[in-house]
């Protein structure tokens, strides 16, 4: 995702906040990343994670699976079962860390951006 000299990780900055940090293990397995998408109206973010998704998945070693987490509050008025009906990605909430929690989504690109964008728009 960071490319050479940054340059991807610049280009997704022209479009929102991005930030990069490595993710705490545990309860994330080693060398996990977590990427902040913030700062821009919801559509523009939902592109970033769409770039970022789609640069992950000419990379064959990785599985198809992306983690999102959200605030507690949120999550209530998310329902997994309509999510995974409505994109075609598994969704289930993978980890409670009190405040925020993990929710992984697994499909391809397309079934996965379409479960995060309904997530968001819960």
């Amino acid at each position: 995702v960071i490319g050479k000299r940054g340059s991807k990780i610049g280009k997704l900055r022209e479009r929102a906040r991005v930030n990069v940090n490595d993710a705490d293990s545990p309860p994330f397995p080693l060398h996990h990343i977590i990427l902040e998408i913030s700062g821009a109206p919801l559509l523009e973010e939902l592109h970033v994670l769409q770039l970022i998704v789609n640069d992950l998945a000419v990379r064959p070693d990785l599985d198809p699976t992306t983690n999102i987490l959200l605030p507690v509050e949120c999550t209530r008025a998310i329902d997994l079962s309509e999510v995974t009906k409505g994109s075609g990605a598994k969704s289930c909430q993978s980890v409670d860390f009190g405040t925020l929690v993990a929710l992984e989504l697994t499909g391809s690109e397309q079934e996965r951006l379409a479960a995060a964008t309904m997530i968001f728009e819960a």
